[in-house]
């Protein structure tokens, strides 16, 4: 599958692709196979190629490249919204801690306006309990008053006639 060929002469007999070639033949063969065949000194010189056999494609090398861009981008992306993020942040936690604040003043006002209109409540019972105790001794003071008349009456007359019997 390689695509880098190279054209070499043996030196020596060798097996190429399963023929058996002679000496002073010139093959095409791969750069692994040319290193094969200058290792078991088939051929006089080294091949001026490269093996490329382990080496990184083209394609691998853009995939790779890529991937280190995205990873690149979104660490970039990642610190700019936390760097964006951040003050809005902040702000958010500090509304928070002045809504707790806001509540409880409110829980407050809404317990100190209770224990008031308790407070009312129970003078206004009060009022309401002395009123009916005056209006219950007025009533009895009414009930006096032709009794109180009939003996002022009775004493006018008595003290009249005493006077006048003197």
């Amino acid at each position: 599958m390689d695509d880098n060929k190279v054209s070499v002469t043996l030196a020596s007999p060798a097996k190429i692709e399963g023929k058996r070639e002679p000496a002073g033949t010139v093959v095409l063969v791969s750069a692994a196979v040319a290193n094969h065949l200058y290792a078991a000194r088939a051929i006089g010189t080294a091949p001026l190629v490269f093996d490329t056999s382990d080496t990184q494609t083209s394609a691998d090398f853009d995939s790779e490249v890529a991937l280190t861009a995205k990873m690149l981008a979104d660490g970039i992306v990642a610190h700019a919204v936390t760097a964006a993020v951040a003050p809005i942040v902040a702000e958010r936690d500090e509304l928070i801690g002045k809504l707790a604040e806001a509540e409880e003043k409110l829980f407050e006002a809404e317990a100190h306006l209770e224990n008031a209109a308790f407070d009312m409540a129970s003078e206004q019972e009060k009022a309401i309990r002395n009123e009916v105790e005056a209006a219950a001794e007025l009533d009895e003071l009414r009930k006096r008053v032709p009794e109180l008349e009939a003996a002022l009456a009775e004493a006018t007359k008595a003290g009249a006639a005493k006077a006048i019997k003197k």
